[in-house]
């Protein structure tokens, strides 16, 4: 949004307001890799691709004698600097230091621990019972395996008939009860699952309709349902 970014592409310009508007002193210049080197410092790096597509990388520095640069298609990755050369053909380029306005990747780190708190809190209650009963099926399930034990070491040497029937009826009675409480946790894992997915996508959709027209005049349907899709990872990492 910030950079303008249309169904075009972005320029350098956008990528320079940006950059601006997240706390960093920016400037647009042309060099070569005898002065990308000397800098030093994080670069965007305007470049022409092999299929002559134009592209942007960011430039970090040197790591074992080779370029270590960002591509936003790839991420993080080495090149040889005679190969950074060829790509990048024009020499333009944006200079990145952040300044006193820059956000602190601290403070949204804790943001997001905040958002996502936001979000299950009022499924906290729902959480705890389900894990509660997760853990009694858990032990229920044990039972099977102490009534063989005793069963074999103890019942069957001594011919206990009436031990036998009592410990049927009490394995029985036991499988039943973890049955009920299986049902039970997957009811209210249900339950939590679709308050949290309406509350999820409400939100989606409660920033999507406030956001202005230019944001839908540069993206495809792709881009906003690629976004909507997020909201089931975020229930499935819940």
């Amino acid at each position: 949004e910030r950079s303008g970014t249309n169904k075009q592409g972005t320029t350098l310009l956008g990528l320079w307001q940006a950059a601006q508007e997240t706390g960093f002193t920016a400037e647009g210049c042309q060099a070569d890799i005898t002065a990308l080197r000397e800098h030093g410092k994080p670069t965007i790096l305007h470049i022409e691709l092999p299929n002559k597509l134009q592209h942007y990388i960011i430039y970090y520095g040197e790591k074992k004698g080779k370029a270590l640069v960002g591509d936003p298609g790839k991420g993080m990755e080495t090149l040889a600097f005679e190969d950074l050369d060829l790509l990048w053909k024009s020499k333009k380029c944006l200079t990145l230091e952040p300044n006193e306005t820059f956000e602190n990747l601290k403070k949204l780190g804790n943001e997001k621990k905040t958002w996502l708190k936001q979000l299950i809190i009022d499924d906290m209650q729902l959480l705890v019972s389900s894990t509660f009963l997760g853990l009694l099926v858990a032990l229920l399930g044990l039972s099977a395996a102490l009534f063989n034990q005793v069963l074999i070491d103890k019942i069957l040497p001594d011919n206990n008939f009436e031990k036998l029937y009592q410990g049927i009826w009490m394995l029985t009675t036991l499988l039943l009860v973890q049955v009920v409480f299986r049902f039970l946790r997957g009811w209210l894992l249900t339950q939590q699952q679709k308050m949290f997915q309406i509350r999820i996508v409400s939100s989606f959709f409660e920033r999507l309709l406030a956001l202005p027209k230019t944001f839908f005049d540069t993206r495809k349907k792709g881009d906003l349902i690629a976004r909507l899709n997020d909201t089931a990872r975020i229930q499935n990492f819940i």
